[in-house]
């Protein structure tokens, strides 16, 4: 989880894209993520390298997620607008795992301490006929956790362009593709 040790406080609270880019840096490199307790260390690390480098952590639109990629990792990322499960398919078949910006009050995920989080960002990492396979970093029981395509496809929305407050207006979707360089 984005709060690997239990504690959701500051700056775990806001850690989902960071708990994302380590899920996929894990992935690409062929290895099981740590304990707990290493987790934490290399997101508390993540963050204090975002708020030197950018002045802040919370809450990063696609662009910003990509960013923060090639700064801290050297990986190549880049972020496609737009998108479709067709298009997220596509990444997965490839083998790469995909990264999105969401509204997670709309993922309705029974996990989250309701309503849930307005910007939530995870990895899809797999698909089936009748669902998607995602390791969503903002519960404990986010490992392989499943979403109907169309709740998936109806929460998953880029932070930078969109108008919270305008009931659908200005949705541009977005998703994150992170490869080695």
């Amino acid at each position: 989880t984005q709060a690997p040790l239990g504690d959701w406080s500051p700056p775990f609270n806001h850690n989902c894209e960071e708990a994302a880019i380590l899920m996929t840096h894990y992935y690409l490199e062929g290895k099981a993520l740590p304990a707990p307790e290493k987790i934490a260390e290399e997101l508390l690390a993540m963050v204090n390298f975002e708020v030197r480098k950018y002045g802040r952590h919370e809450d990063t639109a696609a662009s910003q997620t990509a960013q923060l990629i090639k700064d801290y990792y050297g990986y190549q990322a880049k972020v496609y607008f737009d998108v479709s499960l067709t298009d997220i398919k596509k990444e997965l078949i490839k083998g790469n795992p995909v990264i999105v910006p969401t509204n997670g009050r709309l993922l309705k995920n029974p996990y989250f301490t309701a309503p849930g989080p307005l910007y939530h960002m995870l990895v899809i990492k797999g698909y089936t006929k009748d669902s998607f396979i995602v390791n969503d970093p903002g519960t404990k029981r986010g490992a392989d956790f499943i979403y109907a395509p169309e709740i998936l496809e109806n929460a998953i929305r880029d932070w930078e362009l969109l108008d919270w407050d305008t009931a659908g207006k200005n949705i541009r979707s977005a998703m994150v593709i992170m490869k080695k360089a």
